[in-house]
């Protein structure tokens, strides 16, 4: 739907759950040197202006990661003073998505995924993002022309399409690395993309067994059945090629769904990951306690569970 401006939403709790994984997937693949290529099918601005009337009218930043950034603000290596008890070992595998969100906070900016992304990635990798807005893709352009905040920047020459990202995925799978990872990240304010996630991504694990894909959806109590048959008919895919289960369900409520009424509903939000890493499920283990003890209320829950 193209009236969806993720700007309201930047930095949130949905947009921590969506870049914590994304940070751990990229660095488990960087680990070794083969080249990997990246795709990002809903890529929005690509890293947005905190500042912006839009940001602020909603101003869900504060709730998410300034709220998240201040949780951690006095950690420091060997100590968990001013955190969590259980946050420790989360500390330091959030550290990488914690370094780069305080580079870019400290302008009031935060990092979108095609940001991350290019940050993190070397010269030799590839990473194509598809945004088929056209103010959207505009701002996108100029963010990815625009030297990122990091210094350790490795030119990294993102592949910016006007083009919806579903086709981009199945015109452009199999990468010629082989090796990679694929975000998808719909607003699901059109009903369709419960159906068109889970036929594109069953379609792209069938061209590309080994590539990761990751799908970020919301909880919202009134798509929990629609939710249900997407995730169900991925694990089916995934599971009609593989001997054991590939597809990690992971899930962040920062509130219960009777706290979300009216138009707010989105009590909380999950990653569904198809050929999950290694580690990956017990990482997320160690991470989410103190996730939904710094974003949460008391009625705050998360699961990290295999399927198929």
């Amino acid at each position: 739907m193209l009236s969806y401006e993720h700007i309201y939403h930047a930095g949130n709790h949905a947009d921590i759950l969506k870049h914590t994984t994304l940070t751990l997937i990229l660095g488990r693949l960087l680990k070794k040197e083969t080249p990997i290529t990246v795709y990002d099918t809903h890529a929005g601005f690509g890293c947005y202006d905190l500042t912006d009337t839009r940001a602020r009218k909603t101003n869900e930043a504060e709730t998410g990661i300034r709220r998240l950034l201040r949780a951690f603000a006095d950690e420091a290596p060997g100590t968990t003073e001013h955190t969590p008890p259980q946050s420790a070992e989360a500390a330091a595998l959030l550290a990488p998505y914690l370094a780069l969100c305080r580079i870019y906070s400290a302008q009031d900016r935060y990092p979108g995924s095609p940001e991350i992304a290019r940050a993190m990635l070397r010269g030799n990798d590839r990473l194509l993002l598809s945004e088929r807005h056209p103010q959207a893709v505009a701002v996108l352009r100029d963010t990815m022309r625009t030297p990122p905040l990091t210094a350790a920047h490795t030119a990294v020459k993102p592949h910016v399409h006007f083009r919806d990202g579903y086709e981009m995925l199945r015109a452009l799978t199999p990468p010629a690395t082989g090796r990679g990872v694929a975000l998808i990240d719909p607003s699901f304010e059109d009903t369709s993309d419960f159906s068109v996630c889970a036929d594109t991504i069953c379609a792209v694990h069938k061209r590309w067994p080994n590539g990761i894909i990751a799908l970020w959806y919301p909880l919202l109590e009134h798509r929990a059945t629609e939710t249900a048959r997407m995730k169900q008919q991925i694990a089916s895919c995934a599971a009609a090629t593989q001997t054991e289960p590939i597809v990690l369900d992971i899930q962040l409520a920062v509130q219960s769904p009777a706290e979300k009424t009216g138009l707010a509903k989105l009590y909380g939000s999950g990653m569904l990951v198809v050929r999950f890493p290694y580690q990956l499920d017990d990482q997320m283990r160690m991470i989410l306690p103190a996730l939904a003890a710094a974003l949460g209320n008391e009625h705050a829950q998360w699961s990290v569970e295999t399927c198929g």
